[in-house]
Order: C-alpha cells, then sequence, then structure tokens
C-alpha cells in the first residue's frame, strides 16, 4: 500500500504500476545480463593487451627500449605467426590426406569385397630342390610312403627328360 489515506483506486494503480515495473525490471535483467557478461569477458584480453602495450609505450618512451630491441620483437613475432600459419596448414593438409585414403580404402573395399578377390596363384616348391625337410630345417628321415613318391616322380621326370 502507497498511504494510508489514498482513495482504493489509487492505491490499486500504483500497486499495478510497481508489478508491471517489477516485471520489465526482470525481462530487463534476463536480456543484458548476459550481454554484460559476454561483453566483460571480451573485454579482459583486450584490456590485458592494452595494459601491456601501454607499459611496453611508456618503457619506449623513457627509453629503455632500443628500437632494434622493438624491431626484434617484430621479427621474433612475425616468425611465430608465420610457423603457426605453416603448423596449421600442416594439420589441415594432414587431416585431409588422412580423410581421402580412409575414404578410398573405404571405396575399394565396396568395390572389390574380399569374397570377390581372386586368391593368389600357390607358389610351387622348386623343381631344383625337390628332397624335403623338416620345418626345422633338417635332412631327417622321411616317411617311407613320402620317399617312394618323391622318387616316383623322379623316375617318371627322367624319362619325360630322355629323347
Amino acid at each position: 500500500h502507497v498511504a494510508p489515506r489514498v482513495p482504493p483506486k489509487v492505491d490499486e494503480a500504483a500497486q499495478r504500476a510497481a508489478a508491471r515495473t517489477r516485471m520489465a525490471a526482470r525481462q530487463a535483467a534476463c536480456y543484458t545480463v548476459p550481454r554484460v557478461e559476454h561483453a566483460v569477458s571480451v573485454a579482459q584480453p583486450v584490456a590485458g593487451e592494452a595494459a601491456a602495450r601501454s607499459a611496453a609505450a611508456l618503457a619506449a618512451l623513457r627509453g629503455q627500449i632500443t628500437v632494434k630491441e622493438v624491431q626484434k620483437l617484430v621479427k621474433r613475432h612475425e616468425r611465430r605467426a608465420r610457423c603457426g600459419r605453416l603448423a596449421k596448414g600442416l594439420v589441415v593438409l594432414g587431416v585431409l590426406t588422412g580423410g581421402a585414403v580412409a575414404a578410398w580404402k573405404w571405396w575399394d573395399k565396396q568395390a572389390n569385397p574380399d569374397w570377390l578377390v581372386e586368391p593368389p596363384a600357390p607358389t610351387e616348391v622348386s623343381e631344383h630342390n625337390t628332397s624335403l625337410s623338416s620345418v626345422d630345417g633338417s635332412q631327417g628321415a622321411l616317411d617311407p610312403e613320402v620317399r617312394a613318391e618323391q622318387d616316383g616322380k623322379k623316375g617318371a621326370k627322367d624319362r619325360n627328360d630322355r629323347p
């Protein structure tokens, strides 16, 4: 209530105005708070950079920094920026190349599935070394059936080679 001796209609109007004012204040706060927080967060790095530059300018005006030192710093910053751009470009190129290789392998796998590809031709034992050996390389005694089969192949080969 505004005052004890105010007419009731004026008191109701004042209460409605106060409620609308509170609602408008809440809406304004909801609208502006995120924007102000964002502006402050963006301004902090800028403020730090401005402070650093003003300190550097003050040191240069006092003669504490020579022109050579400033040029050296400028060249270092330019070189770092160039290297950063080169590194970023190489990373992008690597990612694109890796993606292209992965896409090509996927496409090749789709075009030539494993079940469709012909297996390679079996390798043959050389004709010069027809004696079989064990896995460890030793020339041990062979099973009599295997020896008879080898001897039979040699005899057949010798018979076919004669004029």
